[in-house]
Protein backbone atom coordinates (compact mmCIF):
# COMPACT_ATOMS: atom_id res chain seq x y z
CA UNK A 1 0.00 0.00 0.00
CA UNK A 2 1.50 3.31 -1.05
CA UNK A 3 1.83 5.94 1.65
CA UNK A 4 0.03 9.22 1.22
CA UNK A 5 2.22 11.99 -0.11
CA UNK A 6 0.38 14.68 1.81
CA UNK A 7 1.00 13.35 5.31
CA UNK A 8 4.52 14.65 5.76
CA UNK A 9 6.23 18.00 5.41
CA UNK A 10 10.00 18.05 5.98
CA UNK A 11 9.79 21.42 7.71
CA UNK A 12 6.92 20.78 10.10
CA UNK A 13 6.90 17.19 11.19
CA UNK A 14 10.64 16.76 11.62
CA UNK A 15 10.67 19.29 14.44
CA UNK A 16 10.15 18.09 18.03
CA UNK A 17 6.49 17.55 18.84
CA UNK A 18 6.45 20.44 21.30
CA UNK A 19 7.30 22.90 18.53
CA UNK A 20 5.20 21.63 15.62
CA UNK A 21 2.24 23.98 16.11
CA UNK A 22 4.40 26.99 16.92
CA UNK A 23 6.67 26.29 13.97
CA UNK A 24 3.77 26.48 11.55
CA UNK A 25 2.98 30.02 12.72
CA UNK A 26 6.43 31.58 12.83
CA UNK A 27 8.07 33.25 9.81
CA UNK A 28 11.01 31.75 8.04
CA UNK A 29 14.31 33.14 9.35
CA UNK A 30 15.92 35.99 7.47
CA UNK A 31 19.45 35.74 6.15
CA UNK A 32 20.68 37.36 9.36
CA UNK A 33 18.90 34.94 11.68
CA UNK A 34 19.75 31.27 11.49
CA UNK A 35 17.16 28.52 11.72
CA UNK A 36 18.88 26.69 14.57
CA UNK A 37 18.73 29.72 16.84
CA UNK A 38 15.11 30.40 15.84
CA UNK A 39 14.13 26.80 16.56
CA UNK A 40 15.70 26.79 20.00
CA UNK A 41 14.03 30.09 20.90
CA UNK A 42 10.63 28.73 19.87
CA UNK A 43 11.23 25.79 22.20
CA UNK A 44 11.79 28.20 25.06
CA UNK A 45 15.43 27.24 25.39
CA UNK A 46 18.42 29.52 25.42
CA UNK A 47 19.77 30.49 22.02
CA UNK A 48 22.86 28.91 20.58
CA UNK A 49 25.57 31.50 20.19
CA UNK A 50 28.35 29.55 18.52
CA UNK A 51 29.55 26.26 17.15
CA UNK A 52 31.01 25.12 20.49
CA UNK A 53 27.51 25.06 21.97
CA UNK A 54 26.23 23.06 19.00
CA UNK A 55 28.59 20.12 19.39
CA UNK A 56 26.27 18.00 21.54
CA UNK A 57 23.29 18.69 19.25
CA UNK A 58 25.23 17.81 16.10
CA UNK A 59 26.66 14.63 17.61
CA UNK A 60 23.19 13.60 18.79
CA UNK A 61 21.79 14.21 15.29
CA UNK A 62 24.46 11.97 13.74
CA UNK A 63 23.65 9.29 16.32
CA UNK A 64 19.92 9.43 15.51
CA UNK A 65 20.59 9.12 11.79
CA UNK A 66 22.88 6.13 12.33
CA UNK A 67 20.32 4.43 14.57
CA UNK A 68 17.50 4.93 12.08
CA UNK A 69 19.62 3.76 9.13
CA UNK A 70 20.50 0.58 11.04
CA UNK A 71 16.82 -0.41 11.03
CA UNK A 72 15.69 1.17 7.78
CA UNK A 73 13.27 -0.54 5.44
CA UNK A 74 14.89 0.01 2.03
CA UNK A 75 11.59 -0.61 0.26
CA UNK A 76 9.78 2.19 2.11
CA UNK A 77 9.65 5.51 0.25
CA UNK A 78 9.80 7.50 3.49
CA UNK A 79 11.42 6.37 6.73
CA UNK A 80 12.43 7.97 10.05
CA UNK A 81 16.01 7.98 8.73
CA UNK A 82 14.90 10.15 5.80
CA UNK A 83 13.09 12.49 8.17
CA UNK A 84 16.10 12.83 10.46
CA UNK A 85 18.31 13.50 7.45
CA UNK A 86 15.91 16.12 6.07
CA UNK A 87 15.81 17.88 9.44
CA UNK A 88 19.59 17.85 9.69
CA UNK A 89 20.09 19.05 6.11
CA UNK A 90 17.73 21.94 6.69
CA UNK A 91 19.51 22.95 9.89
CA UNK A 92 22.69 23.08 7.83
CA UNK A 93 21.13 25.09 5.02
CA UNK A 94 19.71 27.72 7.35
CA UNK A 95 22.67 27.86 9.72
CA UNK A 96 25.32 30.57 9.91
CA UNK A 97 28.71 30.10 8.30
CA UNK A 98 30.18 29.15 11.68
CA UNK A 99 27.43 26.60 12.28
CA UNK A 100 27.88 25.07 8.81
CA UNK A 101 31.61 24.75 9.48
CA UNK A 102 30.91 23.09 12.83
CA UNK A 103 28.54 20.56 11.25
CA UNK A 104 31.05 19.68 8.52
CA UNK A 105 33.89 19.38 11.03
CA UNK A 106 31.89 16.92 13.12
CA UNK A 107 30.83 14.73 10.17
CA UNK A 108 32.97 11.60 10.64
CA UNK A 109 34.78 10.22 7.61
CA UNK A 110 33.36 6.79 8.43
CA UNK A 111 29.84 8.19 7.88
CA UNK A 112 30.47 9.14 4.25
CA UNK A 113 28.69 6.00 2.93
CA UNK A 114 25.77 6.93 5.19
CA UNK A 115 25.46 10.33 3.54
CA UNK A 116 25.83 8.85 0.07
CA UNK A 117 22.93 6.49 0.77
CA UNK A 118 20.73 9.22 2.27
CA UNK A 119 21.35 11.68 -0.55
CA UNK A 120 20.40 8.96 -3.06
CA UNK A 121 17.21 8.26 -1.13
CA UNK A 122 16.45 12.00 -1.03
CA UNK A 123 16.69 12.14 -4.84
CA UNK A 124 14.25 9.22 -5.05
CA UNK A 125 11.98 10.90 -2.52
CA UNK A 126 11.92 14.08 -4.61
CA UNK A 127 10.48 12.11 -7.51
CA UNK A 128 8.00 10.21 -5.33
CA UNK A 129 6.90 13.35 -3.48
CA UNK A 130 7.24 15.68 -6.49
CA UNK A 131 8.96 18.19 -4.20
CA UNK A 132 12.36 19.73 -5.04
CA UNK A 133 13.08 20.49 -1.38
CA UNK A 134 14.38 16.92 -1.12
CA UNK A 135 16.95 17.76 -3.80
CA UNK A 136 18.07 20.73 -1.72
CA UNK A 137 18.45 18.35 1.21
CA UNK A 138 20.44 15.93 -0.94
CA UNK A 139 22.84 18.65 -2.05
CA UNK A 140 23.18 19.85 1.55
CA UNK A 141 24.13 16.29 2.47
CA UNK A 142 26.95 16.37 -0.06
CA UNK A 143 28.07 19.73 1.33
CA UNK A 144 28.13 18.29 4.86
CA UNK A 145 30.08 15.21 3.75
CA UNK A 146 32.32 17.67 1.87
CA UNK A 147 33.52 15.17 -0.76
CA UNK A 148 36.05 14.02 1.81
CA UNK A 149 36.08 10.22 1.39
CA UNK A 150 35.88 9.56 -2.36
CA UNK A 151 34.60 12.41 -4.57
CA UNK A 152 33.81 9.89 -7.32
CA UNK A 153 31.02 8.51 -5.12
CA UNK A 154 29.61 12.01 -4.66
CA UNK A 155 29.79 12.78 -8.37
CA UNK A 156 27.93 9.59 -9.23
CA UNK A 157 25.13 10.67 -6.89
CA UNK A 158 25.07 14.24 -8.15
CA UNK A 159 23.84 12.72 -11.40
CA UNK A 160 20.82 11.35 -9.53
CA UNK A 161 19.99 14.85 -8.29
CA UNK A 162 20.45 16.31 -11.76
CA UNK A 163 18.19 13.66 -13.27
CA UNK A 164 15.49 14.22 -10.64
CA UNK A 165 15.60 17.99 -11.18
CA UNK A 166 15.07 17.50 -14.91
CA UNK A 167 12.18 15.13 -14.27
CA UNK A 168 10.57 17.72 -11.97
CA UNK A 169 11.18 20.37 -14.66
CA UNK A 170 13.15 22.69 -12.39
CA UNK A 171 16.46 24.36 -13.16
CA UNK A 172 19.22 21.98 -12.15
CA UNK A 173 21.76 24.72 -12.89
CA UNK A 174 20.11 27.04 -10.38
CA UNK A 175 19.73 24.24 -7.84
CA UNK A 176 23.46 23.51 -7.97
CA UNK A 177 24.37 27.21 -7.98
CA UNK A 178 22.35 27.75 -4.79
CA UNK A 179 23.98 24.73 -3.14
CA UNK A 180 27.44 25.96 -4.12
CA UNK A 181 26.83 29.11 -2.08
CA UNK A 182 26.44 26.94 1.05
CA UNK A 183 29.45 24.72 0.38
CA UNK A 184 33.07 24.79 1.40
CA UNK A 185 35.54 25.92 -1.29
CA UNK A 186 36.38 22.27 -1.98
CA UNK A 187 32.76 21.13 -2.35
CA UNK A 188 31.87 24.29 -4.27
CA UNK A 189 34.48 23.44 -6.88
CA UNK A 190 33.04 19.96 -7.39
CA UNK A 191 29.46 21.27 -7.63
CA UNK A 192 30.37 23.97 -10.15
CA UNK A 193 32.50 21.58 -12.20
CA UNK A 194 29.73 18.98 -12.38
CA UNK A 195 27.09 21.55 -13.28
CA UNK A 196 29.28 22.88 -16.09
CA UNK A 197 29.84 19.49 -17.72
CA UNK A 198 28.29 18.74 -21.11
CA UNK A 199 24.85 17.21 -20.76
CA UNK A 200 26.02 13.83 -22.06
CA UNK A 201 28.48 13.58 -19.18
CA UNK A 202 25.80 14.14 -16.54
CA UNK A 203 23.40 11.39 -17.54
CA UNK A 204 22.70 8.47 -15.24
CA UNK A 205 24.34 5.99 -17.60
CA UNK A 206 27.45 8.13 -18.00
CA UNK A 207 27.80 8.25 -14.21
CA UNK A 208 27.13 4.55 -13.69
CA UNK A 209 23.48 4.45 -12.58
CA UNK A 210 20.02 3.72 -13.93
CA UNK A 211 16.47 4.60 -12.94
CA UNK A 212 14.11 1.65 -12.54
CA UNK A 213 10.44 1.53 -11.56
CA UNK A 214 9.69 -0.55 -8.48
CA UNK A 215 6.38 -0.62 -6.62
CA UNK A 216 5.08 2.34 -8.60
CA UNK A 217 8.01 4.66 -7.97
CA UNK A 218 11.46 5.39 -9.35
CA UNK A 219 14.48 3.84 -7.66
CA UNK A 220 18.13 4.36 -8.58
CA UNK A 221 20.41 1.38 -9.05
CA UNK A 222 24.14 1.24 -9.86
CA UNK A 223 25.03 -0.20 -13.22
CA UNK A 224 27.55 -3.04 -13.46
CA UNK A 225 31.02 -1.94 -14.55
CA UNK A 226 31.46 -1.65 -18.35
CA UNK A 227 33.44 -4.87 -18.68
CA UNK A 228 30.67 -6.80 -16.91
CA UNK A 229 27.96 -5.18 -19.03
CA UNK A 230 29.86 -6.13 -22.21
CA UNK A 231 30.10 -9.71 -21.04
CA UNK A 232 26.37 -9.84 -20.25
CA UNK A 233 25.54 -8.50 -23.72
CA UNK A 234 27.79 -11.02 -25.46
CA UNK A 235 25.73 -13.58 -27.47
CA UNK A 236 25.53 -17.04 -25.96
CA UNK A 237 27.97 -19.53 -27.40
CA UNK A 238 30.44 -16.87 -28.49
CA UNK A 239 33.86 -16.65 -26.94
CA UNK A 240 36.41 -13.91 -26.78
CA UNK A 241 39.46 -14.57 -29.01
CA UNK A 242 42.57 -15.49 -27.13
CA UNK A 243 45.48 -13.11 -27.24
CA UNK A 244 47.74 -15.82 -28.66
CA UNK A 245 45.39 -16.26 -31.63
CA UNK A 246 44.39 -19.82 -30.71
CA UNK A 247 40.71 -20.76 -30.58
Amino acid sequence: MQASRSTWSPIRTTLPISTIHLATRIPRPSSNENWISLRTRVQGKRRLHGPMMMTADITAAFDRIRQEMARIDPAAPLTPADQEFARFAQLYRHGSDAEKAAIMALAPLKDSPLFWALTSRAAELALWDADPIHLEDALAGHCIEDFKADPRENLMRLALIWYAAEQLKISADQLFADAAKLASPKARQFLIEFSGRPKAQKTLKAMGSEAVEEDGRIRFRPLPPPWRRAKAEQPKGSTRPRRDGKS
